[in-house]
């Protein structure tokens, strides 16, 4: 009799815990669960890309308090932001990563270098092919390489910044029709990326315009040179008209300061002279002169998301300058709300394929690599007029068009080979 009755009572409790389990899974992929939905941010918090990192807290912050304010995601449920510092290296950032997952956060962000973001979707694929039905899904907002849609790429990685490959496709595009460009150097960051943009630079400038000679193709160490006037040098000697690089944060703002100090005479094409940092460095000596390639400006013709931006500079007292983190978190949440769930798979099968108008035209979510395929923007540094009404971080100066390039025309071609 009593091992009749320990043996129902064991098998009693069994059955407790497994319908508790049942319910505790259920709630956690239901929208009627009050608790706030958690997504984490790897970030360039301190080092000497700090400043990368927290700009881009504050753009996917206040993405996230649109949200909240507009009713949230699944009836009226918060999302709440959680920040990981991953310091801008590739081995702390899979220490933070290891602590998200040990927190069943499914959905990560990051800001900051490719060389952090090869780190991150190598682990996240490692992950979930261990953790089959607790999957987590990187939503890329700033790492560019090229690899990382190509020979890199996975199910569960989605980027929502513009590539390496598009943003120098539109560089050529508008260098195309330039005839004051004859003699180009290029020069940028020793890793992975920096490498991209060189030998993408090289071969699309060949097709498009095969008169332009490349005169120089330098690389640095990444986030280390204090003193760009070594590399001045050198491209003052190659009698280059223009400078070339994919240069971002500290490494791009040193080299247009050494630009303006030295009274380099080139013109610069950038990937991210826009943002915090550089334009205050070049000011006046990169006007009619720096260019730049972007996802977003505030001077496009018939802009649409003035309020949001004007909005946001007066909350934060910074420049709005960066839009994939917009595209991201309001795409992740079309994403759940079309699914009803918080089931990773539903949701990266909902992300793919994707069509999406942001604010500054529609984005597609390519389902072939998980790129965002979107307009790029060219503009120039210039004074502020009719055209150019708002000023870059207080300098009197601001982004002037040159030219656009649709979404459709920014479909560049792919090497991936995605597992599904």
């Amino acid at each position: 009799m009593s091992k009749n009755f320990n043996f129902s009572l064991i098998f009693l409790v069994f059955v407790f815990v497994l319908l508790s389990c049942s319910d505790t899974n259920q709630e956690s992929n239901s929208s009627n669960n009050s608790d706030p939905i958690i997504i984490a941010g790897v970030f360039h918090m301190s080092g000497p890309f700090a400043f990368i990192g927290e700009l881009g807290k504050l753009h996917l912050q206040y993405a996230v308090d649109q949200i909240n304010k507009n009713g949230g995601v699944l009836n009226n449920r918060k999302i709440q932001l959680k920040i990981f510092d991953d310091k801008g290296s590739p081995q702390e950032s899979l220490v933070q990563l290891k602590l998200i997952t040990d927190q069943n956060i499914k959905f990560i962000f990051n800001s900051g270098g490719s060389h952090v973001g090869n780190a991150l979707t190598d682990s996240i694929k490692k992950h979930n092919k261990r953790n089959i039905g607790d999957e987590v899904i990187f939503l890329n907002t700033s790492a560019v390489a090229s690899e990382l849609s190509n020979e890199k790429c996975h199910f569960w990685h989605f980027r929502f910044d513009a590539s390496v490959d598009i943003k120098i496709h539109s560089i050529v595009e508008a260098i195309r029709n330039n005839n004051d460009v004859k003699k180009i150097y290029l020069l940028n960051q020793d890793y992975s990326y920096g490498h991209t943009v060189s030998s993408q630079a090289k071969e699309l400038l060949l097709k498009a315009r095969p008169d332009i000679s490349i005169v120089g193709d330098e690389f640095h160490p990444l986030g280390k040179v204090k003193d760009f006037s070594p590399y001045i040098a050198k491209i003052r000697e190659s009698g280059a008209d223009t400078l070339l690089t994919g240069n971002w944060n500290n490494d791009l703002s040193l080299l247009i300061k050494s630009v303006r100090e030295l009274g380099l005479n080139v013109k610069v094409y950038t990937a991210y002279a826009n943002l915090f940092g550089t334009p205050e460095a070049m000011r006046s000596s990169g006007e009619d002169r720096v260019f730049v390639t972007s996802s977003f400006h505030p001077n496009i013709e018939n802009y649409p998301l003035k309020e949001y931006q004007e909005n946001f500079e007066e909350f934060y007292g910074v420049d709005y300058v960066y839009i994939p983190f917009k595209y991201g978190i309001e795409m992740l949440v079309k994403a759940m709300n079309e699914t009803g769930s918080l089931n990773s798979l539903e949701i990266a099968k909902k992300l793919e394929n994707m069509r999406y108008d942001g604010g500054v035209g529609q984005v597609w979510m390519r389902p072939d690599d998980h790129q965002l395929i979107q307009p790029q923007y060219i503009s120039v540094f210039s004074k502020l007029d009719t055209t150019v009404k708002y000023p870059a971080f207080d300098t009197g100066l601001g982004w002037r068009p040159v030219k656009s390039i649709n979404t459709s025309q920014n479909a560049v071609p792919h090497r991936c080979e995605m597992k599904k």
